[in-house]
């Protein structure tokens, strides 16, 4: 965290993150290095970035009965593609616990950008054999036409409206 803020040239930041939750490493551990990092003024929150609900209740449960910094927020994927989460399952948790959100990849990796209604063009961050997971929906050897022909109708709409799809 230290050379972090070092090389942003903070002393602090308002809010951490503890990307996707990690089997390997005990909660406990995770809740009391965080609170730790509070404590010490290198951060005035910490929340969680992609993790499922019951880590996140798990967490706050136990933070709270440490008397520990507790997470304040949720990082969840959101956009037109991926909405379940956000929109169905995270409401528990939000609702009970009152923690906030910050969403990501509002583009969907940039697939609701229309760059890639044809395939994915030559020279582009994904003409790589690293698809990201969330491509093979769209063009891995399990791609779906039909959401494909779904980004097709998006830019057409967009269009009708003299929006770009994004």
């Amino acid at each position: 965290m230290k050379e972090s803020l070092a090389r942003l040239q903070l002393d602090y930041v308002d809010i951490v993150l503890a990307h996707r939750f990690d089997l390997h490493v005990p909660l406990e551990e995770v809740c009391e290095a965080f609170s730790f990092l509070i404590d010490q003024g290198l951060a005035f929150y910490w929340g969680t970035s992609t993790w499922p609900n019951d880590m996140i209740a798990a967490a706050i449960e136990y933070c709270r009965s440490k008397k520990l910094h507790e997470p304040v927020l949720e990082q969840p994927e959101y956009n037109l593609i991926t909405r379940t989460p956000f929109e169905e399952t995270m409401r528990r948790i939000y609702d009970r616990y009152g923690i906030g959100n910050t969403t990501f990849s509002p583009l969907a990796g940039g697939l609701l950008t229309g760059k890639y209604n044809d395939g994915i063009p030559e020279a582009s961050r994904y003409d790589t054999k690293n698809i990201p997971w969330y491509f093979n929906e769209f063009f891995g050897e399990e791609k779906t036409p039909k959401k494909l022909e779904n980004l097709r109708k998006l830019k057409e709409f967009a269009d009708e409206l003299g929006y770009s799809m994004v």
